[in-house]
């Protein structure tokens, strides 16, 4: 159960299980993985957990170390409804600094067009 009580997985859930799954499909151990994406191992398995959140940055070098789009990276192949979605957004952003909050726009709209 998520913090709001409901039975869906958190999105930093479901991403982290589906980077633990395309590291396993790929063959590829935590330490590899954590080089590649230049990130300690320790902090690669808490993302796999769903315990910490990854950076756009470390995002982004994961998806491109599987060739993927982040589109790809982030399809959990199950649906959530569109005022959920809107909500953990709004807490997401407000909750960034300036920085990411640009790189998070950028991601958004490559995403959408």
């Amino acid at each position: 159960m998520t913090k709001n009580g409901s039975d869906e997985l958190s999105g930093i859930i479901l991403l982290g299980r589906r980077i633990r799954n395309l590291r396993k499909r790929k063959g590829i151990t935590i330490a590899e993985l954590a080089e590649m994406a230049e990130i300690s191992q320790k902090h690669l398995g808490e993302i796999e957990l769903g315990k910490q959140n990854p950076t756009i940055e470390t995002i982004e070098r994961i998806s491109h170390i599987f060739n993927m789009s982040l589109s790809e990276l982030f399809d959990f192949e199950h649906h959530v409804e569109p005022d959920t979605i809107r909500d953990e957004l709004a807490k997401l952003i407000e909750e960034t600094g300036e920085d990411q909050l640009q790189k998070l726009y950028r991601v958004f709209k490559s995403i959408i067009e």
